[in-house]
C-alpha cells in the first residue's frame, strides 16, 4: 500500500522518535503521465526529470519539496 505524507509530517515523525533531521530533499519527477499514459517520449521525459531535480536540487521553491520520493538523513542527539 502507498500513501502520501508531507516532508513536514514526515519531519515531525522523525523528530518524536528522538531523531534529528539533518539533510532532506525530494527526488523523481518522472514519469511525467495523463491518466496513466506517458505524454513524453523516454529519452524526453529523461533529460526534463533530470533539469528538475537539478533545479530541486539548488533549491527552488516549490520544486525542492515537490519530487515523488522524500529521502532524509537524521542523527541522535549527543546524549
Amino acid at each position: 500500500m502507498s500513501r502520501l505524507d508531507f516532508p513536514r509530517t514526515i519531519d515531525g515523525i522523525v523528530r518524536q522518535s528522538g531523531l534529528r533531521p539533518m539533510e532532506r530533499r525530494t527526488v523523481g519527477f518522472g514519469p511525467l503521465s495523463l491518466l496513466g499514459r506517458p505524454i513524453l517520449g523516454e529519452r524526453l521525459g529523461i533529460r526534463i526529470n533530470d533539469r528538475l531535480q537539478r533545479l530541486a536540487d539548488r533549491g527552488v521553491p516549490v520544486l525542492r519539496w515537490t519530487g515523488w520520493h522524500y529521502v532524509l538523513l537524521a542523527s541522535k542527539p549527543r546524549a
